[in-house]
């Protein structure tokens, strides 16, 4: 059966992981039966899919006895599902346009109400109008056009059709629209599924045939340059695909590089010889004859109607068919050929992952670029005039040799007068331009009229090396050409200026039919030199008039050169003008004054500073972040750059092979081309990691330039050295000042320490030695590195550096107070923007011999560490001023000693070092009731870690009673957790309520999401699962709002396991994820583990034994390479392994799991964590068939843990079982009675198990 519902609002998303989308929002569908289910439906949607095929799908071979019925239930659960409301809000990950959507980790949960829609009362009803049951099957009753998969297919055979209709800028737009549909691998929820296998293969050859069409679009464009990444990237997956291959070489042709092109139909020739035994096509091999013979490579009828036989994403002619209604002579029809004919399929090769027998998991996905909403950082938008409306009048037409369908030998007939190149004279009334000799100038191919090849006028040389990393760059500089007459690119040396300036000029010779010069101006040192670069490039002749008349005087240079250029239209390139900027500026006003038709493109390391120029600073190529993984970094421009130099002198080099240190030069070199093209040839005689290791000494390292460079480009150091000598005296001291600013500064703080510095700073960011950015003045790496050798040799550098030094300790200690207060965000803001600053600062302190600077600084940046997750970088910082400030003032010395404490604690360093500053600490402490708040917390927070032994709890009750209220509810959160860890849970959540209201008059929100996080956990020991949660969401969003990194993943595990209990598992594993990413950027071992732990959990409770065991055991690894491993954790996981054992029937096994978990448990003093192990031990009894014991057990757990609750996965199905054995009043009895039980009486009766 057809047909449809009613609810138009709701979409559905198969091409990437199944969503539902109502109204925009969200509609979470959890449980991979679920998923599957209505996978299978939509991609059939209005047509009823029998049952036995969604048996098949759901189940597989493993369907239940009853299989009508549990499909019946599951439908049924479909309907409930897809009538929840969605939240109300949506956040920006889940905002509706497809063409924007990318793959996301899972589902998000707003809070907040749901604004109603039209139609709400009916919820139910419209659900059960969405899931039909027919007498066969289930409908999914929506319109087709409500999956994005018939979209798809829509949108490719409309772009397919504009494609053979010749209307390349419709199909390039459509065929976007149709390939931003696909967030992901089709029918990703269902690659497993068996059923849905031929589905899979359709659709993914639908895609590769619709990218191919995409292209075609941009190559009938003029895109060359932009599908070349494309292409490269699918050929690797589809290396037998002669379309491709054709694509590739034309390409490659289109764009300048022939010899490439040639060599493409090589490698295709290659590969169908080794794989396939065969040969090109005809086709292919005429188009090779074509480039071979440097003729416009045609696009011929044949090509066009290849469009047509080629799969499209759906026929015309006739319905989708339902694939498990499908013969194979009922295939979809071929798109209609341009006449309205069809012409035989011309089946494309499968997806390899479909035919070799791998599975889909190990297939690797389509490129990002193709699939997600937006291309990365790295790929350029269209440029406007080749997606909106018609081009441009300064912009070229598409190449005609690749528009005009000309079949071989129809090539159209050479132009009357193609002539050579001409040169630029001095025209006189009476007499034409002069011609220009051939042999001067080489002649540039330009495309004419009739899309052959002609000479172009222009100079511009072939380029030797590929251009890499600055497709976006080029566009950009382009467009600012289009609308301007004279556009300076800056950058500082070795940024790429001249290779950029040369690539865009290029794309500006069609607009410019007198052609695109290039001066070169490093050689001039005058303006004469200057203005003979440019007559000397332009090759300027005096014409027939141009002799003076008797006792006229001769013309000057410029004079010549501006009438040369009068009613001309061309580009000149103004290349490295720096150094004779004024003399450029000059020239270049004259002739833009007196010649409108004169376009000027000037690099400069400087502005030329006259009226009408436009400049832009070229960036660095971008770096991949900190953290970034190696598939990550491979897209990052900097790195591509390294990649294809390193392959130059290293054949067959791949950055997969050590991504780290490539990160790591591409980082520490700024992202500067010329750096990085100079250490890559270093690759001829080291390996990446060595050559990372010896960046320290960059300037002797990287003096490996080209031969036939500019001398100032051979070596790194010559390269710095052209741009400080070109500083005057006051711009040469302030730049090498700068050099002790690690982190850049800003303006304010250049004057606190310097005084007046604005002009000299102004002007070094115009020569491109500072880099002005958001308000802070930096200097790149290689240049503050060069500069620092300059303070050096100047003998002022130990002046400069402490001043440096005192005004960052005054900084850091002006902010410290206010991180405990509601304007801890500036503060914390202003520490993180110096924080390179203040660790210079240190480790200059600690070199020099200023340790009571050193023991401000640490005092000062104590919280803070704690804060942002440094805290091995505070515990190591002050272990090493501590060592080096012995008999220092007392009062320094103990806040240094209370950072160091407390972070070392937190960064799980060995707990003796947190005892040795416990002990001093304690001797130089009468009392903590006045002392400063983080001294006055550190022996009480080590007491509640287990650093020190608990006793009378003295120190805990003074810092209650500390006369700062952010010192007395840090009192409070302490008391409240040993509370918490002894059992006695009502006074914990009665002291972190407390705790709460006092640190929320101070407004730091770290102690409120802390006293928050300790009563959600009071709340879930109390069976107030829904409560806690709540708490949670509040805990966490204060902390996320602060940015405490380290305490987010914890409390992000935290509210996955809570969630998990509600069998909210999407998410629940969301949460984790993202704490697992955390910790493993943070380098949080002890995180890392629990987190490991809890996907242990998550796997057992859900049935997946095998993966809860490999999860254990790697939690369990990584706390055994800790140097302090909390015990609890430990007990946690080996009770999570007895558990295991005894759902595997391996009682032995579970003995020894639970015995060792309870031994841990009592080193933790942790009666939570004991009481855990005692609920273990309880449910092996009852496994081994003593109940009475088992019953015990668990009432003794209640004594201990302080709750009757019963909450946790596990205690509720041991509570069940004691309870099918014993009965009810049988339980309550020896519940009971475990609760009169001593603790040590409870503890040996489950070690007695």
């Amino acid at each position: 059966m057809r047909g449809v519902g009613t609810d138009a609002d709701t979409t559905f998303g198969i091409l990437g992981p199944l969503e539902v989308r109502r109204h925009g929002r969200v509609v979470e569908v959890s449980g991979q039966r679920l998923r599957t289910l209505l996978g299978l439906l939509a991609l059939d949607a209005g047509v009823t899919v029998p049952f036995d095929r969604l048996t098949a799908g759901v189940w597989d071979d493993r369907a239940p006895a009853a299989v009508a019925n549990a499909l019946q239930a599951l439908a049924s659960r479909l309907r409930t599902a897809l009538a929840k409301p969605p939240p109300a809000h949506p956040r920006p990950d889940t905002a509706p346009p497809a063409h924007e959507c990318v793959p996301r980790t899972g589902p998000v949960e707003t809070a907040g109400p749901v604004a109603p829609h039209a139609g709400d009362g009916s919820r139910d009803t419209a659900a059960r109008q969405i899931v039909v049951a027919d007498p066969t099957g289930y409908r999914l009753a929506v319109a087709p056009e409500q999956v994005d998969a018939h979209r798809f297919t829509a949108l490719a055979r409309s772009g397919r059709s504009a494609l053979t209709a010749g209307d390349a800028r419709t199909a390039a737009g459509t065929l976007r629209a149709a390939l931003a549909l696909w967030r992901g691998p089709a029918l990703a929820d269902l690659a497993g599924v068996s059923v849905a296998a031929g589905d899979i293969a359709r659709l993914e050859t639908l895609w590769l045939a619709a990218t191919e069409d995409r292209i075609e679009a941009d190559l009938l464009l003029g895109r060359h340059a932009h599908v070349l990444d494309d292409l490269t990237a699918l050929l690797a997956e589809h290396r037998l695909r002669e379309r491709l291959h054709g694509q590739l070489m034309r390409a490659l042709y289109g764009a300048g590089r022939r010899v490439e092109a040639l060599a493409a139909f090589e490698s295709a020739r290659r590969t169908f010889r080794d794989e396939l035994g065969t040969a090109p096509s005809p086709q292919l091999t005429d188009l090779h004859t074509t480039l071979l013979r440097d003729d416009p490579p045609p696009t011929p009828d044949r090509e066009r109607a290849a469009l047509a036989q080629t799969p499209s994403a759906a026929p015309d002619a006739a319905p989708h068919t339902p694939p498990h209604d499908r013969t194979p002579a009922s295939h979809p029809d071929p798109l209609p050929a341009p006449d309205g004919g069809t012409g035989p399929v011309s089946a494309p090769e499968p997806p390899s992952h479909l035919t070799a027998g791998s599975p889909p998991a190990s297939r690797p996905e389509p490129p990002s670029h193709l699939t997600a909403g937006s291309p990365p950082a790295s790929r350029p938008e269209p440029p406007s005039h080749l997606t909106a409306g018609s081009p441009p009048a300064s912009r070229p037409e598409p190449p005609s040799h690749l528009t005009t369908g000309l079949p071989p030998g129809s090539r159209p007939e050479p132009p009357a007068h193609p002539g050579p190149a001409r040169a630029l004279t001095d025209p006189s009334p009476t007499a034409g331009p002069e011609p220009f000799p051939s042999s001067a100038v080489p002649p540039h191919p330009q495309r004419s009229g009739d899309g052959t090849l002609s000479p172009r006028a222009g100079n511009l040389r072939a380029r030797l090396t590929s251009f890499v990393g600055r497709e976006r760059d080029v566009d950009h500089t382009g467009e600012l050409l289009s609308g301007h007459r004279l556009v300076t690119v800056l950058g500082p040396g070795g940024a790429g200026k001249t290779r950029l300036a040369m690539e865009a000029a290029e794309t500006m010779g069609d607009a410019m039919p007198d052609g695109v010069w290039l001066a070169e101006l490093a050689a001039a040192t005058d303006a004469a030199g200057v203005t003979q670069s440019l007559i000397g490039a332009l090759d300027v002749r005096d014409g027939i008039s141009a002799a003076p008349s008797l006792g006229a005087a001769p013309l000057e240079p410029v004079d010549r050169l501006v009438r040369a250029l009068h009613g001309k239209r061309l580009l000149v390139v103004l290349d490295n003008c720096e150094h004779v900027a004024e003399h450029a500026a000059f020239l270049a006003e004259r002739v833009l004054a007196e010649c409108p038709g004169v376009k000027i493109l000037a690099t400069s390391r400087e502005p030329l500073g006259i009226t009408g120029e436009i400049t832009w600073i070229l960036p660095p190529l971008a770096v991949p972040p900190a953290g970034a993984g190696a598939a990550q970094a491979a897209d990052y421009p900097a790195v591509r750059l390294f990649a294809d130099r390193a392959a130059a002198v290293r054949p067959g080099y791949r950055v997969d092979d050590d991504a780290a240190a490539v990160m790591s030069i591409c980082r520490a070199l700024d992202g500067l081309p010329l750096a990085i093209e100079l250490a890559a040839a270093r690759l001829r005689s080291m390996t990446a990691e060595q050559l990372a290791a010896r960046l320290g000494d960059r300037f002797r390292l990287l003096n490996g330039g080209s031969r036939t460079a500019q001398p100032r480009h051979r070596t790194l150091r010559s390269l710095v050295e052209w741009s400080w000598e070109l500083l005057g005296d006051d711009e040469r001291v302030l730049g090498r000042r700068l050099a002790a600013f690690a982190g850049g500064a800003t303006l304010e703080t250049l004057e606190q320490v310097f005084g007046d510095v604005l002009d000299p700073l102004s002007r070094l960011v115009d020569k491109s030695l500072v880099v002005y950015d958001a308000g802070r003045y930096r200097m790149l790496e290689t240049i503050r590195a060069y500069a620092a050798e300059r303070l050096t040799e100047s003998g002022e550098e130990g002046a400069v550096r402490q001043e440096h030094a005192r005004h960052f300790t005054g900084l850091a200690e002006a902010a410290e107070p206010v991180l405990r207060t509601a304007a801890q965000l500036d503060g914390l803001g202003r520490l993180t923007a110096e924080h390179e600053n203040l660790s210079a600062a240190l480790r200059w302190s600690l070199d020099r011999g200023e340790p009571e600077l050193a023991l401000r600084l640490v005092g000062a940046l104590g919280w803070y560490w704690w804060l942002k997750g440094h805290r091995l970088e505070g515990a190591t910082r002050a272990r090493e001023v501590l060592a080096a400030t012995p008999g220092s003032d007392p009062g320094l010395r103990a806040l240094a000693l209370a950072v160091h404490g407390i972070n070392a604690v937190g960064a799980a360093m060995t707990l003796e070092e947190s005892r040795d500053s416990m002990r001093e600490l304690r001797r130089l402490l009468g009392s903590v009731r006045e002392a400063h708040p983080i001294v006055a917390m550190a022996v009480p927070s080590l007491v509640l870690y287990g650093v020190e032994e608990p006793g009378d709890d003295r120190h805990i009750d003074e810092m209650v009673r500390h006369t700062d209220r952010w010192a007395s509810a840090t009192g409070l959160i302490f008391r409240a957790l040993l509370h918490y860890a002894a059992g006695r849970i009502e006074e914990s959540g009665r002291d972190s309520r407390e705790a709460f209201e006092r640190y929320r008059e101070t407004g730091d929100r770290w102690g409120m999401g802390t006293a928050l996080g300790t009563l959600s956990d009071v709340h879930l020991l109390r069976g107030e699962a829904e409560q806690s949660v709540r708490v949670m969401r509040e805990a966490l969003r204060l902390m996320d709002e602060l940015g405490a990194v380290e305490d987010t993943a914890y409390m992000r595990a935290r509210l996955a396991l809570a969630l998990n209990l509600l069998g909210r598992w999407a998410e629940a594993d969301s949460l984790l994820g993202e704490a697992e990413h955390i910790v493993t950027t943070l380098g949080d071992g002890v995180g890392e583990a629990g987190v490991r732990g809890a996907w242990g959990e998550f796997a057992r409770h859900r049935g997946d034994l095998e993966s809860a065991r490999r999860y254990y055991a790697q939690a369990l690894a990584l706390m055994d390479d800790l140097v302090a491993t909390p015990p609890q954790m430990v007990s946690a996981v080996n009770s999570s392994l007895a558990l295991l054992a005894v759902q595997e029937g391996d009682l032995p096994r579970a003995r020894r799991m639970a015995v060792r978990a309870l031994r841990q448990a009592e080193g933790a003093r942790d009666a939570q964590a004991l009481g855990s192990a005692v609920i273990v031990c309880a449910g092996l009894a009852l496994a081994e068939g003593r109940a009475e014991e088992g019953a015990t057990l668990l009432g003794g757990a209640q004594a201990i843990r302080g709750t009757t609750a019963v909450v946790e996965w596990d205690h509720v199905r041991i509570v069940e079982v004691a309870e099918a054995a014993l009965g009810g009043s049988g339980l309550a009895h020896h519940l009971e009675r475990g609760r009169k039980l001593d603790r040590a009486d409870v503890v040996a009766m489950a070690l007695g198990v």
